[in-house]
C-alpha cells in the first residue's frame, strides 16, 4: 500500500571523474515508505563501469543513539549498483544481501553481537534510514527509506486494567481483517512484542501484545502466572474482533504459555506458533524453586507439555545453534508428540531466530550467548516470517 517509485537525486561533487566522463550518481529507492518487515530496493546509477562505491546507512534509535551500516560494492558493466545483486566486499556485512544495510547497522564503537536496536513505540511513528553513496572520486548521492511500524489506518489501544496489561493494534475497519493474534515474549518480561503486534496488524491481523510479568500491576518475575490470565486476554481480543478464535504466538519461555493455553483452552484458540520453543514446563524465573505457571489455582507441574488438543495447527521455529537451550530438540519432540506439527529449524541460527526481518539484532545478552550469527539469524527471519504470516492467514 506504500509502494510508489521515488528517486532522490544527489549531491554532486565537482571533483575529477574516474573515467572519461563526469560521474552523475543518482540513488534510487523503489518505495518512499515501507513496512519495517518489507524489502527495499536500492540502486545507484550514473557511474563508471566497474567502479567502487561505498554505501552507508544511518538511523537513530529511541535513546538518540546513531546506528550505521556500510557496504563496499562495485558497479556492473552499465555503471549501476543494485544491492539485490551486488556483493559487498567490506563494511558491516559481506556478500549479496539487498537488506544488509538495514540489519547490519550498529552504534559506533559497539559490539555488533550485543547490539539490539531499541526503536520508539510503534504508535510514535516511523523511523528513517538515511542512505549515502560515495564514489572513489568523492561524488555522492543520497536517499531516505522511511520504515513504518504501522500500516495506513492501523490504530492502537492501550489496555491497563485489573485484569490485563496489553497493547492492541487494529487494522483499518474498511480493509480485509484476518484472524486475530495474541503474542507475547519470554523471560525478558514486560511488553516486548509491541513491534511484532504492530506488523501483524499492518498485515490485517488484529493483534494484542500481552505483558504477563515485570509490568505495572503484574508479578515482578515469572512466578505463578495463571494460565487464566492468557485466557482473559484471548476473550478480550475476540470480543473486539467478532468473537472468533485467536491464534497465539509465544517466544522462548512464552512458548510454554502458548502451548499450555492452546491445550487447556482449545475453544478460544486456532493455531499456535512458538519461536525458540521449549516442549517442557520449566520452573519459575529467576527463582527455580517456584512454579512458572498455575492452572485453576494449582502449579502446573514441570515436565513435557501435551499438545494433542491444540486446534488449528502448530508451528515450531528454532535455531540449530541455539545456545540458550535446545529449542531445535524441543521442536522435534513436539512433532513426535503431534505428527502434524510443522517445524522450521535453521541450522546456523540461534535463539534470536525470529520474528520479522530487516532490523538489527544481536546474538548475546550480557553473559548469555544466544547462538547463531547476525547474518544467519536474519536469513532465518527472512524465510520464516512469511511462513508465519501464511499460516495465520490460512482459513
Amino acid at each position: 500500500m506504500f509502494r510508489r517509485a521515488v528517486t532522490v537525486v544527489l549531491l554532486l561533487a565537482t571533483l575529477p571523474a574516474c573515467s572519461a566522463t563526469d560521474e552523475h550518481p543518482v540513488m534510487t529507492v523503489d518505495a518512499a515508505a515501507t513496512l519495517a518487515d518489507e524489502r527495499v530496493g536500492i540502486r545507484v546509477t550514473g557511474l563508471a563501469a566497474g567502479s567502487a562505491v561505498t554505501i552507508r546507512s544511518e538511523t537513530t534509535d529511541r535513546n538518540n543513539i546513531t546506528w550505521r551500516g556500510t557496504a563496499v560494492v562495485h558497479t556492473d558493466r552499465t555503471g549501476v549498483v543494485d544491492l539485490d545483486t551486488a556483493s559487498s566486499t567490506g563494511g558491516s556485512y559481506q556478500g549479496v544481501d539487498g537488506m544488509g544495510l538495514f540489519w547490519s547497522m550498529v552504534p559506533e564503537g559497539a559490539d555488533p553481537d550485543t547490539s539490539f536496536l531499541a526503536p520508539n513505540r510503534p504508535e510514535r511513528g516511523p523511523f528513517e534510514v538515511r542512505l549515502t553513496a560515495t564514489t572513489a572520486s568523492g561524488a555522492t548521492a543520497t536517499a531516505v527509506a522511511r520504515r513504518q511500524w504501522l500500516g495506513e489506518g492501523v490504530t492502537h489501544q492501550r489496555v491497563h486494567t485489573d485484569e490485563l496489561v496489553a497493547d492492541i493494534y487494529l487494522p483499518p475497519a474498511e480493509g480485509p481483517v484476518r484472524r486475530p493474534v495474541l503474542i507475547f515474549g519470554g523471560s525478558e518480561g514486560g511488553s516486548s512484542q509491541l513491534w511484532e503486534a504492530a506488523q501483524l496488524a499492518s498485515h490485517g491481523h488484529p493483534a494484542m501484545a500481552l505483558a504477563y510479568f515485570d509490568a505495572p500491576g503484574l508479578p515482578a518475575t515469572l512466578d505463578r502466572v495463571p494460565l487464566e490470565y492468557f485466557a482473559t486476554a484471548l476473550r478480550h481480543l475476540a470480543a473486539q474482533t467478532g468473537g472468533g478464535p485467536v491464534s497465539v504466538i509465544g517466544y522462548s519461555r512464552g512458548s510454554e504459555a502458548a502451548l499450555l493455553v492452546g491445550q487447556h483452552f482449545p475453544e478460544l484458540v486456532r493455531g499456535v506458533v512458538v519461536y525458540a520453543p521449549s516442549d517442557v514446563v520449566h520452573a519459575g524465573f529467576p527463582h527455580d524453586d517456584r512454579p512458572a505457571w498455575t492452572y485453576r489455582g494449582k502449579p502446573v507441574p514441570r515436565g513435557p507439555i501435551p499438545v494433542d488438543k491444540i486446534p488449528g495447527g502448530l508451528l515450531a521455529i528454532a535455531g540449530g545453534d541455539d545456545q540458550l537451550w535446545d529449542s531445535a530438540g524441543s521442536a522435534r519432540r513436539l512433532r513426535e508428540r503431534r505428527p502434524d506439527t510443522k517445524i522450521l529449524i535453521y541450522p546456523r541460527a540461534g535463539h534470536v531466530v525470529g520474528t520479522y526481518p530487516h532490523v538489527p539484532t544481536g546474538v548475546a545478552m550480557g553473559q548469555h550467548r544466544l547462538g547463531g550469527t547476525r547474518a544467519d539469524d536474519q536469513r532465518a527471519r527472512v524465510d520464516g516470517w512469511p511462513r508465519v504470516l501464511a499460516m495465520l492467514a490460512a482459513p
